[in-house]
């Protein structure tokens, strides 16, 4: 069969350069796949089912690139409200195995760390441990601050007091970052306060 050759469907031709050629019941040629001939596809008992499978795996590859996407944007998300917990916790200039098991039992039950599982909030954790002591805290907050819309941001700071009254009480230098951490992430005065107050609350001992 020529690789150059014209079609003929009905009172209309298209032109092929080494198209692959259907055949319909009478014998008539086509090409199915191009987007003006897919209709005719349907006339075709050679490849009817060839051009469904090639629609399904098109949208079974559609719904992939969208599924790793949302994925991805889970873990960049947790990671930057992961972070702020964090910047609390290494304030005095260290941080132990305690103070990072505690960031992940406040985040055990959130639904950002939830969408991405224990294994994986583990491993984010413990790169943002590495990133702090090779970049230090600045770039670790402007990344993560830039990445987070108005709400992840109350959110995060929320999981940063937690970490601030894990032990019952606030120190200085933890008052003074949360403040700073608060503007920067522009969030007022009064409504940190108010977050304050109510982490507070949760926070209260049992005697």
């Amino acid at each position: 069969m020529s690789k150059d050759m014209t079609i003929g469907i009905g009172a209309r031709k298209w032109h092929f350069q080494g198209s692959p050629v259907c055949r319909d019941r009478e014998g008539h040629g086509f090409f199915p796949v191009a987007p003006h001939l897919r209709p005719v596809a349907r006339r075709c008992w050679a490849c009817r089912a060839g051009v469904r499978k090639w629609y399904v795996m098109g949208l079974f590859s559609r719904f992939r690139k969208d599924e790793c996407a949302a994925a991805e944007r889970s873990c960049e998300v947790a990671r930057s409200v992961l972070s702020m917990p964090f910047l609390i916790a290494a304030a005095d200039g260290r941080m132990d195995d305690t103070e990072l098991h505690q960031i992940l039992n406040i985040s055990t039950y959130s639904p950002i760390f939830l969408a991405i599982g224990v294994e994986q909030t583990l491993i984010l954790a413990r790169d943002i441990m590495r990133q702090l002591r090779a970049e230090g805290p600045r770039r670790v907050f402007d990344r993560a601050a830039a990445s987070l819309d108005p709400d992840l941001r109350e959110t995060a700071l929320c999981f940063a007091i937690r970490i601030a009254l894990a032990d019952g009480r606030m120190g200085p230098r933890e008052q003074e970052l949360l403040v700073v951490m608060a503007r920067r992430l522009d969030i007022s005065e009064f409504r940190c306060r108010r977050i304050l107050e109510v982490i507070a609350i949760m926070q209260r001992p049992a005697t």
